[in-house]
This record gives structure tokens, sequence and C-alpha cells, in this order.
């Protein structure tokens, strides 16, 4: 989940401590969300590393300006006011934000909204080598992350306010 409004299915290739890093992604679903600071947009979006470098995903969310939601170190912490710069870069290298500056951006959660407080990262899926044997590993995680009925919820609101005005646009997809 992150904050903004992504349209575009795409690569990041953005180098990491100097190293290949390459990360597909493609948006699922966008929700607009008065409940948060701004009247902001928030994305699901389904990503697919294809390196693995450390904090890989969150990093090159950053680059895009579409942080994660609850990232405190990579500019998407909760509720919070995005400035007009996620972040800064020096060559390839990435920077974490000063932690000070953004906690002066964030507001106070609401209680309903206690769960976007953490990072709002899901693994549905994971696949990997075993070290010794080399045959394939695969993890799938049963259920669904507590934001993503967030999600659901402010579309569904999206949706009786435009029946209500009778503007009716196509549902929500599930």
């Amino acid at each position: 989940l992150v904050y903004g409004k992504m349209t575009e299915s795409g690569t990041c290739s953005i180098p990491i401590s100097e190293r290949h890093a390459t990360t597909h992604y493609r948006p699922l679903r966008c929700v607009r969300t008065a409940s948060l600071s701004n009247d902001e947009w928030l994305t699901v979006v389904e990503l697919l590393p294809v390196t693995g470098r450390m904090h890989q995903l969150r990093r090159h969310l950053q680059h895009m300006q579409h942080p994660i939601v609850g990232d405190h170190r990579y500019g998407g912490g909760p509720y919070k006011k995005l400035p007009t710069s996620v972040g800064t870069s020096k060559g390839d290298e990435f920077h974490q934000l000063d932690l000070q500056k953004q906690e002066s951006q964030t507001d106070k959660m609401p209680p309903q909204h206690s769960h976007l407080q953490r990072l709002c990262l899901w693994a549905v899926k994971i696949r990997f080598p075993h070290p010794f044997s080399g045959k394939e590993i695969s993890v799938a995680l049963p259920g669904e992350p507590e934001w993503l009925k967030y999600v659901a919820v402010q579309e569904e609101k999206q949706w009786q306010e435009s029946k209500r005005q009778n503007q009716l646009p196509t549902p929500p997809a599930l």
C-alpha cells in the first residue's frame, strides 16, 4: 500500500549501494481517502523484485515518490502530509529522511486507522532456491493484511457517495 495515485505499470532499475537492482511494479487498486491528510490517494501495488537488495522495494518506491504507508525510514510514515520531495539521493545511494523533519509532518493517527502505523507491505508468495540442494522453495501466506480491509472500506465509501450523487462509476474491483 503506497501513498499517491499510481496508474501505470513499469520497472524501476535504480542501483542500490552501487549494485544493480530491478523491481517490476503494477498498480492493482487506487482509492481516494478523505480521512487521511489532504484527501490523499492510496494505491495497492503488486511488486516483483528481480534482484534482492536490502530494502529494495522500499527504496524503489521512495524513488518513484510513492513511499509505502507506515515506512518511517523511507518517507511513508503513517497519516502524513507528504513533502514535495520524498527523499534525497547522492549518486545511486539512497539516504533516509531526517526523522525529526518527518515527525513534524506527521499528524496524530486516529485510532480506527492504527493499522496504518505499521509498514503496509505484505509478501503474498516468496520463492527462492534452497541454499544446499538448489531445489525451489515456495512459501505462500494465507489471509490478507488489515490495511487491505481498510482499502476495501474506502472503496465502498466512494461507491456509496457516487450512488448518492447519482454518479455511478464502475464498481470497485475485488
